[in-house]
C-alpha cells in the first residue's frame, strides 16, 4: 500500500472522536492502580517497619491514595477542581503535582 492510498483510506475511514463519557475502566487504568496500590502498600510498610517516620508514610500513603483515586475516577477531579474554582480536573492534578514535589 502506497502512501496515496494510506491517506484515501484514512479520508474513508476517520478514526473515531473520543466519547466524552467515561466507556468504563481501560488498561491503563489497572495498570497504573495496580503500581499505585503497591506504592501505597509499600508506604504503609515502611512506616511500620521505621524505614519512614509515621508522618512521612501517612502522607505518602495520602498522596497514592488521591493519585490511585483519580486515575481510576477521573471524573472527580473535574468535581473538586470545580469546587475549588480551578478550570480543569488537569490543572488540579497538576497544582498539586507541583506542590507535593516543592513539599519533598
Amino acid at each position: 500500500m502506497n502512501l496515496l492510498q494510506m491517506f484515501a483510506v484514512a479520508i474513508v475511514n476517520p478514526i473515531p472522536e473520543p466519547s466524552t463519557a467515561s466507556s468504563g475502566i481501560n488498561l491503563f487504568q489497572i495498570l497504573a492502580v495496580a503500581i499505585v496500590g503497591g506504592l501505597f502498600a509499600l508506604s504503609v510498610v515502611a512506616m511500620f517497619r521505621g524505614w519512614a517516620t509515621r508522618r512521612e508514610g501517612l502522607v505518602w500513603a495520602f498522596v497514592w491514595l488521591c493519585t490511585g483515586v483519580a486515575i481510576a475516577r477521573p471524573d472527580l477531579t473535574v468535581l473538586v477542581a470545580g469546587a475549588m474554582g480551578i478550570g480543569r480536573g488537569a490543572d488540579l492534578v497538576l497544582y498539586c503535582a507541583v506542590i507535593v514535589m516543592l513539599i519533598g
